[in-house]
């Protein structure tokens, strides 16, 4: 692609991914669900954390290994999905939007570049308890790869 020549570009060249498309995060927010359980008082730093394989609404939360408990680091190490779903399910489910939109997940950058998108924050009445546990994992919302 050469800017100076567009003669032969396509419309597609021209979008800048980093702020129009979006995409499902995953363990990347596992961080943030740390953290705000310890602001939360859900946890302490030398907590350890039940991970055991469970059942949600028929579908099975388990990890890629078996660990049947983890510290907090070690959630984020071994990237625990069971671990940061029982934080999440211990606790009410708007501190975990809170922080995600803490982080901008749902809001333009404010930069004002065109073609930007916000992402997906979902807005729901009720949160099921398999959507509050993927959620902790980066499902069930939408970030561009700027955010």
């Amino acid at each position: 692609f050469n800017p100076n020549n567009r003669d032969d570009a396509k419309l597609d060249d021209f979008r800048n991914r980093a702020i129009s498309d979006t995409f499902e995060p995953g363990s990347t927010v596992k961080p943030l669900v740390l953290m705000t359980a310890l602001q939360q008082g859900i946890v302490q730093p030398d907590s350890v954390v039940d991970t055991h394989p469970f059942t949600l609404d028929g579908h099975r939360i388990r990890d890629v290994g078996y660990y049947p408990e983890l510290s907090l680091t070690g959630i984020l190490q071994k990237s625990s999905d069971t671990g940061v779903s029982h934080l999440s399910l211990a606790m009410p489910i708007q501190h975990l939007i809170d922080t995600y939109k803490a982080f901008g997940f749902g809001d333009s950058t404010g930069l004002g570049l065109t073609g930007e998108s916000a992402g997906l924050m979902p807005q729901r009445r009720y949160w099921g308890e398999l959507d509050r546990a993927t959620f902790a994992f980066g499902y069930g919302l939408m970030v561009t790869p700027l955010q």
